[in-house]
Order: structure tokens, then sequence, then C-alpha cells
């Protein structure tokens, strides 16, 4: 019962966080994968500068410490995106870096925001590529969470797609005006 009121409460705050324009791929009980793609105005090398920066871009509102200054991303294999906790003076794993391919794949285990505290893996993946018109980047986001959750895991599916959409939009938006 309390698993269940839990993903209430989880599904009824992401469900207004995000803007549509999100993609699902599949998603089913047991897991779901989403993606989403924006084009940058920038050279790869620019754009990966952006990326490494998540305190830049990266909504306070989708934070544990309610301000995003205080996320880290370490760009290595074994590098963390973490969040300091000022108040607690503690700190939180968000990921851990599992493959990186400068200017072209960030890779991290991640389970994000409240799918942390859920039975479940997740792997966040940056691709970047080149746009046609070779003077900007490509950088598709995809989510792939698996595991189990009471109820399923399909019903997270567009809520978490959403907020990652919309951090990515985040990130073209900041990249674009710098």
């Amino acid at each position: 019962m309390r698993a269940a009121i839990f993903l209430a409460v989880i599904l009824s705050t992401l469900s207004h966080v995000a803007p549509a324009g999100a993609d699902v791929v599949h998603a089913d009980k047991a897991g779901f994968e989403t993606k989403a793609t924006v084009t940058i105005p920038k050279t790869d090398d620019a754009v990966w500068a952006w990326m490494s920066r998540p305190d830049e871009w990266w909504d306070s509102k989708h934070t544990i410490s309610g301000d995003a200054l205080n996320l880290k991303l370490d760009m290595k294999v074994g590098g963390c995106f973490c969040e300091r906790i000022p108040s607690d003076n503690g700190e939180v794993q968000h990921g851990i870096i599992t493959q990186l391919e400068e200017w072209k794949t960030l890779r991290l285990r991640a389970e994000l925001g409240p799918l942390a505290d859920l039975a479940v893996t997740g792997v966040l993946t940056f691709t970047l590529g080149e746009a046609k018109d070779h003077k900007s980047t490509v950088v598709t986001l995809t989510y792939r969470v698996g595991g189990y959750v009471d109820g399923g895991l399909d019903q997270l599916a567009k809520p978490v797609d959403a907020v990652l959409t919309a951090q990515l939009q985040r990130l073209r938006a900041i990249a674009t005006e710098n």
C-alpha cells in the first residue's frame, strides 16, 4: 500500500513538470525507453563542454537541494554525477559515468529523481553527431529503465521522459545563447 501511495505522489508531481513533445520509444510493466533529440548551433566540442556543466543548464526544480549550482559531473569513466546538499552537509550520487567517448558519447548508470528510491536500473546516454548543415550538433538523449515497481514502470515513462526532454531543451537554449 505504501508503494502505491508513493507511486501516486510521483506521478502527480511529475505529470505537470515539462512540456509535451517527448518520445516514449517503449513502455511496459518491466521498463521503458525514452528518446529526445535537439540540434544545437554549436560545434561538438562546445556542446560537450556545456554538457559537462549541468550546474549551468539543469533545472533547479529537478534537484534535491533546490539549486542546480550544487550539481557536478566528473567527466571520466567512474566519474560521479553528484549533488551537494548543503543544508544537511550531504551529497547524492545521481549517476556514474560508464562510457565516455569525447565529443561523441556520454553514458551513465543513473536512477534519476524518484527512481532512486525504486528497485530499478537506469541507463542515460547522450550521443552527439554532426548536423546536416555541418555547423551544428545533434544531441540525442536516450534513457532506458528496467526493474520492479508495484503497478509497473510503464506509468512513469511519460513523466520521466517529459522531465528529461525539458533538461535537454534547457541545454540547447543555454548553449545556443552563449
